[in-house]
């Protein structure tokens, strides 16, 4: 009886110290990208690849503190069609051009610093300097 009061506390400790990891993980994520000195403006360029189906965009955007590539869109005066997964964004479309539609099998996919973007658009945010590419293009492009 006592050693499965051991393993239950063991358990329950190991339970809340994970959760307690988790948020702490979470809470880092969400203040580690405000490394901008505060009121210095951050500048970012973003270009968007409409694969052909009409002019290529690169523009300058400068705000008055971190963004996330998804604000970045807007900033920009793009049009944009998102998809809420609770508290993730999903984009289906940019100024008309939609995802599997306009071409099929072709979707919004962007990178930041040449790098495929590996979580929401509205959870990566930007430091000055950065380039976001939004590119119309087919998923397994990625891995070829």
């Amino acid at each position: 009886m006592k050693s499965q009061k051991i393993v239950l506390y063991g358990l329950l400790s190991l339970i809340v110290v994970s959760i307690l990891g988790y948020g702490l993980m979470q809470y880092t994520a969400l203040t580690s990208f405000s490394s901008e000195k505060e009121g210095q403006p951050v500048v970012v360029t973003l270009k968007i690849d409409f694969a052909g189906l009409r002019p290529n965009i690169s523009q300058i955007v400068t705000y008055n503190q971190s963004i996330s590539v998804l604000f970045l869109l807007t900033l920009g005066r793009h049009n944009v069609s998102v998809k809420w997964y609770k508290d993730l964004a999903y984009v289906q479309a940019i100024d008309g051009i939609w995802e599997n539609k306009n071409l099929k099998g072709y979707y919004w996919i962007y990178y930041v610093d040449g790098v495929w973007g590996d979580k929401a658009s509205n959870l990566f945010y930007l430091g000055s300097g950065s380039v976001v590419e939004w590119k119309y293009e087919r998923p397994n492009t990625l891995f070829s």
